[in-house]
């Protein structure tokens, strides 16, 4: 069973004196953002309620009785669990935009020893806990391509200018599929639960966010929010005031093909044809007349 297109619309609500000093923002970009975070708080709850019908079906449809009791046991867990998922889903992705800038992936994770005597079976869960909170926000980004575009303009707005694209933008989608990943760790503490649960809120968050991101940036327009506007910058250094490409001293395709056709009709030589790399053979040099 997957989420319908047309689900319902999700309503955000924010408390009153709950906004928080995001890093480089102005009072009315941080209060901007307090909307957009309730957007995003009000969606992923939505998110948890139809992954659980979402395992239920999965469960009916599962061949093993193992799998069925898994499914089962995450549907559970994931309903008895939906506050601690919210809270750790919140603090994430606050965490995230009061985090330097380029930082806030890190701030939702924790490093891994770098020294090859200490890694342990810790290590390896936490890497493969990363590849599946990847694999969520990469089900967000594909489902989001269109709303994302538009959507990073006005973060970069209400962040001061910066530039928010990809994984800079701390509430895009890697940004939210790792706080999603912490909700489900908070869920749970058995690793194979979290990849089944994983597993399902991917194609689910996906279909939830493209709507989620259509009313953030149909609110921010209604507050007059203008949108960074993008723009190429060429980069200064040295080289850049000279041609450097290796065809440069190459005669022309048209200058060579005039020369062609003149040593065909008068029966000249072809070296000219070969100016940037040397003198051609002596046999291949002059054609003559037939």
């Amino acid at each position: 069973a997957r989420v319908r297109p047309q689900a319902d619309r999700v309503v955000a609500t924010v408390q009153p004196g709950a906004t928080a000093a995001f890093a480089g923002t102005s009072d009315g970009a941080a209060k901007a953002l307090e909307v957009d975070l309730g957007h995003i708080d009000a969606t992923a709850a939505t998110v948890v309620t139809r992954v659980g019908d979402v395992l239920g079906g999965v469960a009916v449809k599962a061949p093993r009785t193992a799998d069925r009791d898994t499914c089962n046991t995450a549907r559970i867990r994931l309903r008895q669990q939906a506050p601690a998922f919210g809270r750790a889903f919140e603090e994430a992705l606050r965490a995230g935009l009061r985090a330097p800038v380029g930082s806030h992936l890190e701030a939702t994770r924790t490093h891994a020893a770098s020294r090859w005597d200490s890694l342990t079976l810790v290590d390896d869960l936490e890497v493969e806990g990363r590849m599946l909170a990847d694999r969520i926000g990469e089900a967000i980004a594909h489902e989001c391509e269109t709303e994302l575009r538009e959507f990073a303009a006005y973060t970069g707005t209400l962040l001061g200018g910066r530039r928010t694209e990809g994984d800079r933008d701390p509430l895009g989608p890697e940004a939210v599929g790792a706080a999603m990943f912490k909700g489900i760790e908070a869920v749970t503490a058995e690793f194979e639960m979290r990849k089944v649960l994983a597993r399902e809120f991917g194609p689910v968050a996906g279909q939830a966010m493209r709507q989620c991101y259509a009313d953030v940036i149909a609110d921010l327009k209604a507050r007059g929010v203008q949108p960074t506007q993008l723009s190429i910058r060429g980069v200064d250094g040295p080289g850049n005031d000279r041609v450097t490409s290796g065809y440069a001293g190459l005669p022309s395709i048209d200058s060579q093909a005039g020369a062609l056709a003149t040593a065909l009709s008068t029966g000249g030589a072809l070296s000219g044809l070969d100016s940037g790399r040397g003198p051609v053979s002596s046999r291949s040099a002059s054609i003559r007349g037939t």
